[in-house]
């Protein structure tokens, strides 16, 4: 009864996925990689340095030269 009702609460969720063909495996990759640095992270000195190794593995960083036209 209850996964009936749980398919039923998602039918657009699911039917979404379905026909476009969605997935969540991205996030959920992404999702892991973190944890996986804040478990690695265990021992800094404040939160900003894990923060700013998530930052440095996972974000969009663009580092242009000073001088480039």
């Amino acid at each position: 009864m209850k996964a009936a009702a749980t398919i039923r609460g998602h039918t657009q969720g699911i039917h979404a996925a379905v026909t476009r063909g969605l997935s969540n495996g991205r996030d959920e990759g992404l999702n892991n990689k973190i944890r996986t640095m804040t478990g690695r992270s265990y021992g800094f000195h404040t939160q900003h340095a894990a923060l700013a190794l998530i930052t440095l593995a996972c974000g969009p960083i663009k580092i242009g030269l000073p001088y480039q036209k």
